[in-house]
């Protein structure tokens, strides 16, 4: 049963698309869409994030969104720490042959409220916590030709933010884009981050920037 990663795959290569190209139509980095095609999510970004581009590929090589999901699902599962695993890896052992129906039931009771538990705990800490960002460009301390620095990222859908002051739009799947204008010299990007609780984050990224 193939899975979405190699469907996407050979979608791409029956229309003779390059990543390059799937790339300029979903504005998701080549090497982004390369861990989508080999299923290896533990390099992507969040599971919300990581559908997002799940959908956009599908949409560019003519495979519906539902469907693409739907297949994405029925093969993985999204852990407690927010991990996307496998499903027959977060499935719980069979252990009908050693314990009564009775303790199995005891014991699905108590499970049962140990998820839900872990699950209102893991929702008032995500409440409660500063948004992430993961910054694709520019990287730390590299250098980049000015004026106009290409600025690119992820953070959680609901956050607002901010490149150097100027706020920036922040698409569905969690990223963002801005330009930086900066003239030739030593400086720092700032990127910060507002959630709906009023929670921030921010990131200073040191580059050096150089004439054209």
């Amino acid at each position: 049963m193939e899975t979405i990663g190699s469907i996407l795959y050979k979608l791409r290569l029956s229309q003779n698309l390059s990543l390059d190209a799937v790339s300029q139509q979903t504005n998701i980095a080549p090497h982004l869409l390369q861990y989508l095609e080999k299923d290896d999510f533990g390099h992507l970004p969040a599971c919300t994030f990581t559908k997002g581009f799940i959908c956009s590929y599908a949409k560019v090589v003519g495979l519906p969104s539902d469907k693409a999901l739907a297949i994405f699902r029925r093969d993985f599962t999204v852990s407690q720490s927010g991990k996307i695993m496998p499903k027959g890896l977060a499935e719980p052992m069979d252990k009908k042959t050693f314990i009564t129906s009775k303790v199995l039931t005891f014991g699905g009771i108590v499970v049962s409220l140990c998820l839900f538990t872990g699950y209102l705990f893991y929702q008032f800490k995500s409440y409660q916590s500063a948004p992430k960002i993961e910054i694709i460009k520019p990287k730390a301390y590299s250098i980049v030709k000015g004026p106009n620095i290409p600025v690119q990222g992820f953070v959680s859908a609901d956050s607002v933010v901010y490149v150097n002051g100027n706020l920036v739009e922040v698409y569905p799947t969690g990223e963002f884009k801005a330009v930086a204008n900066l003239p030739p010299g030593e400086h720092s990007v700032e990127i910060k981050a507002i959630s709906t609780n009023n929670k921030s984050s921010d990131q200073q990224i040191p580059v050096k920037v150089i004439d054209k």
